[in-house]
């Protein structure tokens, strides 16, 4: 368990030193391109919302604001708000009523993208943060595109947040955040996912949808009651990224990573049978582990490559609709 516990701490593999991580992680044409996929996909994120708990915009409520519609008036009640009693009303029957009001809220879809140190490495395709952004950036694309407001947590050494909205102004400060360039983190700070899923679940209208699109290195026991919290109100989804080099080592001799925690070098023998079975089963182990927490939460979980090419709109709506 020791190979596997010093593992889990990579946070640059052989691209590590490549200068293209102090560059964005996704270049505008790539962008132009997810936008034209999502609005030719045949997914419909609405649909992922909970059905346990009634639709967003079938509310009544006494307050003003905007795109409240006029609904009827009841009887006035000691102790109502007076600002919204129907004067005219009240002049023509001489009886106190009520105003109330349709209010019109938006589903909304909220992402959380982790780009902790675990998530800064890769072997082929891409970065697992990368791949993690391409997906944030579909995804909101889609929501938008269904009228959905979209908020998000980015995880860095600190949280940035993003209250749900809705249009290109707020899409577009999404997009800066989710691609913005990710080298190795040489700070110890770590962002508490703890309170972050808690802020998560405080925040959000019941049945909203929660997608986390992270490896999960950092999942541990503490975090469960947290989750499953978010999970009682909301429909909660995980997109677990992953490199193909967490499922085994290249047959090659000399092999040399950096730790993202302590920058200490770990070197491994890709030629070393026992070796690689040994790398092979405990990283295995940890997938299951991760797994098997998830889903004893009720989260469905969902695994994506950095090597997986996802202008192939049937992989993710396999993914996302079970399909």
């Amino acid at each position: 368990m020791r190979l596997l516990h010093r593992l889990q701490g990579l946070g640059q593999s052989l691209l590590g030193h490549d200068a293209r991580l102090q560059q964005r992680l996704l270049s505008p044409a790539e962008l132009l391109s997810l936008r034209r996929q999502a609005q030719g996909a045949a997914l419909n994120l609405q649909s992922l919302r909970d059905s346990r708990h009634p639709q967003l915009g079938d509310l009544r409520s006494p307050q003003r604001g905007s795109g409240m519609d006029f609904d009827e008036s009841r009887p006035y009640v000691p102790g109502d708000d007076r600002r919204f009693i129907n004067w005219r009303l009240l002049a023509r029957t001489g009886e106190m009523y009520l105003k109330l009001f349709h209010e019109e809220r938006r589903s909304q879809l909220f992402l959380l993208l982790d780009r902790s140190a675990s998530m800064r490495m890769g072997s082929q395709g891409s970065l697992k943060v990368t791949q993690a952004a391409r997906l944030a950036c579909l995804l909101t694309c889609l929501a938008e595109k269904e009228n959905m407001a979209t908020g998000a947590a980015v995880i860095n050494e600190t949280t940035h947040w993003h209250r749900p909205m809705i249009g290109a102004q707020a899409q577009q400060r999404l997009f800066e955040d989710f691609i913005a360039a990710a080298p190795p983190l040489e700070g110890s700070g770590k962002a508490d996912l703890q309170q972050i899923l808690i802020h998560i679940e405080g925040q959000l209208p019941a049945g909203s949808v929660v997608i986390l699109l992270s490896d999960f290195h950092s999942l541990a026991a503490q975090h469960e009651a947290a989750l499953w919290a978010l999970v009682s109100k909301h429909r909660v989804i995980a997109l677990q990224i992953d490199d193909p080099l967490e499922h085994k080592l290249p047959k090659q001799k000399g092999l040399r990573f950096s730790a993202s925690e302590t920058g200490a070098v770990v070197a491994l023998d890709g030629q070393d049978e026992a070796m690689s079975q040994s790398y092979r089963t405990l990283m295995q182990q940890h997938r299951d582990s991760i797994h098997q927490r998830l889903s004893s939460l009720g989260i469905e979980t969902y695994r994506f490559s950095t090597t997986d090419d996802l202008s192939d709109t049937d992989l993710l709506r396999s993914h996302l609709h079970g399909k």
